[in-house]
């Protein structure tokens, strides 16, 4: 029989995190995919992932015309990666999240 594939321990903890604060599957699901996104994209460990890595790489996602609401999914992501799990809080607000447009309602006269 073979043995079940190792989940990274960052990954774990993660997941763990997520868990005990109560998000739900999908939207871990959402989250794990940014961080692997960004790590991906930038060929970075994630243990070594700075709020300035983040930061880069959102804005290659705005660079790639990804909507608002992608942004700030990984955006979210990541913030909770490095505030929660890495625990790296400093520079948590350099990893922005973008503001909607929003219509303005038509106004009838």
């Amino acid at each position: 029989m073979a043995d079940a594939p190792q989940i990274h321990p960052l990954r774990q903890r993660m997941i763990e995190d997520m868990t005990l604060r109560g998000i739900n599957s999908a939207s871990q699901k959402t989250y794990l995919r940014a961080v692997r996104a960004c790590c991906t994209h930038l060929r970075r460990n994630p243990a070594e992932l700075t709020a300035e890595d983040a930061r880069s790489f959102l804005l290659h996602l705005q660079r790639q015309a990804l909507s608002i609401s992608s942004i700030n999914s990984h955006a979210s992501g990541l913030r909770f990666f490095l505030r929660v799990t890495l625990g790296a809080s400093a520079d948590i607000d350099r990893v922005p999240i973008l503001k909607e447009r929003r219509a303005l309602p038509a106004i009838l006269t």
